[in-house]
């Protein structure tokens, strides 16, 4: 918030324009940890779950975790075997194997990242890994083959992959299931099976700074905004505020209310343009302000945010005597 007044013109200003341009990556999977099986080294079926996987394997070929699976630079990796883990082999009886974890994305998301380091064998129309970003709620079985993958691979050397997807944009925080699944039929193998190591997984989040928009994406919803003690504010004449997304079925109710102690208040009042209940304000007696926005209307689509607002004051221009000590605003700008 930035705090503005001038004594000379007897005026005091609070305003803010809210960032809506910085993107934080945050890490949801590290490839340095349970990314490359090396948060807990167990190798075999064991070495999902130690590091935080869900494995559900078909009967023939399947997931194992260990040095087989590994690109060299790291010690373990997952790859696909049809022969109890010994090589990265896969059989010819038709299979789809998976594993997966559950992933919670923090507020405010616009992307995933999944990104891996992979080496894949089988037919180029038959075997091959694909990648999946699902919903939590999506059931996962052994043999059963589904669509909807974000990318597929076949006939591939060891190589680096990023795969981004969009997510549902939403204050709250939401869980998808990131899947790995291997599928072949039941012709003729070709190359070895596949190898996968080295996973991260990051989501870019808008708005994770002390600067933040506030954002409402449901009815009753709320925004409360407190001002610092004025000691030499006598009225404020005007409140302006603009925003993202309004439409007759979703809007917005700003109230104020406000203490002389900072722990008794009024009841919260509609806020007019020109704070009509607000004007007499004693400039010799300390105050705090607090405006409140919250989201009405019968819509629960969508979302509204508010870009920046701006609220004009007068200040006390006489002098306030204190103990001998003349006391004055200064003019000055802070932000806090």
């Amino acid at each position: 918030m930035d705090i503005s007044q001038d004594l000379n013109a007897g005026s005091i200003v609070f305003s803010n324009k809210f960032d809506f341009n910085t993107i934080t990556t945050i890490p949801l999977v590290l490839s340095s940890g349970d990314g490359g099986f090396e948060s807990s080294q167990i190798q075999g079926t064991a070495g999902f779950l130690a590091n935080g996987w869900q494995l559900v394997n078909d009967s023939t070929s399947q997931w194992f975790v260990g040095l087989t699976g590994s690109t060299g630079a790291s010690g373990f990796g997952a790859y696909i075997s049809s022969d109890g883990g010994k090589n990265a082999t896969y059989g010819k009886t038709s299979s789809v194997s998976w594993f997966y974890r559950d992933v919670e994305i923090p507020p405010y998301p616009k992307k995933i990242d999944i990104t891996f380091d992979l080496a894949v064998g089988g037919d180029s129309y038959y075997d091959k890994l694909r990648v999946f970003n699902l919903p939590t709620s999506y059931d996962i079985l052994p043999g059963k083959f589904i669509a909807g993958h974000l990318e597929e691979f076949s006939n591939k050397d060891w190589n680096n992959y990023k795969l981004s997807s969009s997510l549902n944009f939403s204050t709250a925080t939401q869980s998808r299931r990131i899947a790995f699944a291997w599928n072949n039929n039941n012709g003729q193998q070709l190359g070895d099976s596949c190898r996968i190591d080295n996973i991260s997984i990051n989501v870019d989040c808008a708005y994770q700074n002390l600067n933040a928009p506030p954002i409402f994406d449901k009815p009753g919803q709320e925004f409360v905004l407190s001002f610092p003690e004025q000691k030499f504010v006598k009225k404020l004449v005007n409140f302006h505020y603009d925003t993202l997304g309004l439409n007759t079925e979703r809007y917005l109710i700003p109230y104020y209310r406000i203490s002389r102690d900072g722990d008794t208040w009024t009841q919260w009042l509609n806020v007019t343009i020109y704070f009509e209940y607000f004007t007499n304000i004693d400039s010799l007696d300390p105050f705090y302000l607090e405006i409140k926005w919250v989201r009405k209307g019968p819509s629960d689509v969508g979302i509204i945010r508010i870009t920046e607002y701006k609220i004009e004051g007068e200040l006390e221009r006489q002098t306030v005597e204190d103990g001998g000590t003349t006391t004055i605003p200064k003019n000055e700008s802070i932000v806090i």
